[in-house]
């Protein structure tokens, strides 16, 4: 099948553009034609604030450029990821015009919320969630900046507008953005729930079992709304306990306390990243915003590491086997919730981490679940 992708890049690489590398090389491993029409955001920033605004509301450049892709590929179905900023709206336009079957995934929350995370001055926030954001604009929620967010809301309300139109099915990464998304007036019987996807290795995680030890991950940014302090203040109680355990935090993230056992890793390369949750004991993903799926707990699973999770958004529905979840903003509760999960035996720890990988993640699963998507829309066309 000649399937086209889109998606808009970040600026600081993150786990929606992870999730759609790892789509697109699974979908073309598969034995379909993929075209993948991609813009880095960053390029936006080297432009004038009125040619930003201007382009993100409505891109004629890119109208044009998806239009000669369209062409020359033929696609028979659109695969589309995040298109705000540097798509816009324009791409999905296109593709109506051009009456392609459109699946739109849905990662994060900017279909309703200015900011994509719900979360403002350190709590939930649902304030516009199916109303106008005017709170978000007089907030500043887009980037600090009222002038920002206002563009941001027209941006909001266009896209919004044309995927009702123009979007045959939307893929959910979970129950929780699935009901965000109806609140937001996406239409609930258009609207499919699946997971991320990630390969696991199937050879190499078994020879990293004997290599752990005394190790806690955390992956992400040091933003508030990712829950390193409140991490690191759990650490710290239990290190008092067992002076051996190390935390290792990866990505551009520093905590505000330096301590002997925190070792603050930077950016690394994926493969690096996958490296140290297979040696990890266990991943830690303390969120206090409703994460729309939290890529990180598969990622443990899928190399035999157990994770604990905030019981909050799309990362409470992945409670069970292998994942143990705490009230979110519990130190106590967390800390009692990581001394569980690093005191089962490595071996029991393994085996259920990868069973329950198997049985609800497996690549095998998000093919069926997408394809079966992908023939509804192709079908209804």
């Amino acid at each position: 099948m000649r399937i086209l992708t889109a998606h808009a890049f970040y600026a600081t690489v993150g786990g929606e553009d992870i999730s759609h590398r790892t789509e697109v090389q699974y979908l073309k491993d598969r034995g379909h034609e993929v075209v993948d029409f991609t813009r880095q955001n960053s390029e936006l920033q080297c432009q004038h604030p009125l040619i930003q605004a201007a382009a993100t509301i409505s891109n004629r450049d890119i109208y044009a450029a998806a239009k000669r892709v369209i062409i020359e590929f033929r696609p028979e179905v659109a695969y589309i990821n995040n298109t705000f900023p540097a798509l816009s709206p324009a791409v999905v336009s296109c593709l109506k015009d051009f009456q392609i079957p459109v699946i739109r995934v849905l990662r994060n929350y900017r279909f309703g919320c200015l900011s994509g995370n719900l979360f403002r001055q350190g709590e939930v926030c649902t304030d516009c969630i199916g109303r106008t954001p005017l709170k978000g604009v007089i907030h500043g929620c887009y980037r600090g900046s009222a002038p920002a967010s206002l563009i941001a809301g027209f941006t909001q309300h266009r896209m919004a507008s044309i995927d009702k139109r123009s979007v045959g099915y939307f893929i959910a990464v979970s129950n929780y953005v699935k009901s965000v998304a109806i609140q937001s007036g996406m239409p609930e019987d258009r609207i499919v729930t699946r997971p991320n996807l990630y390969l696991r290795r199937s050879n190499a995680v078994r020879k990293q079992i004997s290599m752990r030890s005394n190790r806690i991950a955390f992956v992400g940014r040091a933003t508030p709304e990712k829950g390193l302090d409140d991490l690191i203040r759990a650490f710290l109680q239990l290190v008092q306990w067992n002076s051996n355990l190390v935390l290792a935090v990866i990505g551009p993230a520093r905590g505000a306390i330096d301590h002997p056992n925190i070792e603050y890793l930077g950016q690394i390369d994926h493969q690096q990243v996958t490296r140290e949750l297979s040696h990890a004991d266990c991943a830690v993903v303390p969120s206090l915003w409703p994460e729309p799926f939290g890529r990180v707990v598969i990622e443990a699973l899928g190399e035999g590491t157990p994770v604990v999770v905030s019981s909050i958004g799309g990362l409470a529905e992945l409670a069970g086997p292998g994942v143990l979840a705490y009230r979110p903003g519990s130190v106590g509760d967390l800390v009692e919730k990581i001394n569980s999960s690093i005191s089962l035996p490595r071996e029991l720890a393994f085996r259920e981490a990868l069973a329950r990988f198997d049985a609800d993640f497996s690549a095998e699963n998000w093919y069926e679940t997408t394809m079966g998507v992908i023939s509804d829309a192709t079908s209804n066309i």
